[in-house]
């Protein structure tokens, strides 16, 4: 990596961390270019716009679990499809309890609803969560449409993702969540086989 990619990285670094240690609001050149021992000068120099900054760092973010999707393709291969999609599924329900994942997705969430260009890479992103579980379904299910997959893959995504509003980090130990991954799992497994 070229000196210029590596302080560019270092620059997002710093940026998911001041998401993560004090929210969207507090992202300011100033306090990134003082976090990442920089000028703000030579902040702009990587990145001449807030906005620009804010968009190569969703984009960063968004690219990893892309990254993450495309490896659950690679690595299933070979692999019983249920036990890839359950490796998936256990990747997801994981991530949910860390606690960088989270604040970066709930920080996401909140920009995007005021953001068009982190509305759009947020939309690429669940595009792509939609179309790795939707392959996963057709792998257990080669019969079903395509559209019925896709219709399937869209209520296991709905459900992983709701599981995230009352497990993971920072959420109050509700009773009913102990052991639910492997609950939700088997729902998942029933839905794919009824569908």
């Amino acid at each position: 990596m070229r000196k210029g990619e590596r302080r560019k990285e270092q620059i997002l670094d710093v940026c998911v961390k001041l998401l993560i240690e004090k929210g969207y609001s507090e992202l300011s050149f100033r306090k990134v270019a003082i976090k990442a021992g920089i000028q703000v000068g030579n902040l702009q120099y990587h990145f001449p716009t807030r906005a620009e900054l804010i968009r190569a760092m969703l984009k960063r973010e968004i690219d990893r679990y892309h990254d993450v999707f495309n490896d659950w393709s690679d690595d299933g291969r070979g692999q019983d499809p249920k036990d890839s999609l359950l490796k998936t599924i256990d990747y997801l329900l994981l991530d949910q309890t860390n606690q960088n994942s989270c604040i970066v997705f709930w920080e996401l969430w909140a920009l995007s609803a005021h953001d068009e260009d982190a509305a759009v890479l947020m939309n690429e992103y669940y595009q792509a969560y939609l179309a790795s579980i939707a392959e996963l379904t057709a792998t257990i299910r080669p019969d079903l449409t395509s559209a019925r997959t896709n219709r399937v893959a869209l209520l296991i995504v709905s459900i992983v993702e709701g599981a995230s509003l009352f497990r993971g980090y920072q959420k109050p130990r509700i009773a009913a969540t102990k052991g639910a991954e492997e609950d939700i799992k088997a729902a998942i497994l029933t839905l794919i086989e009824n569908a």
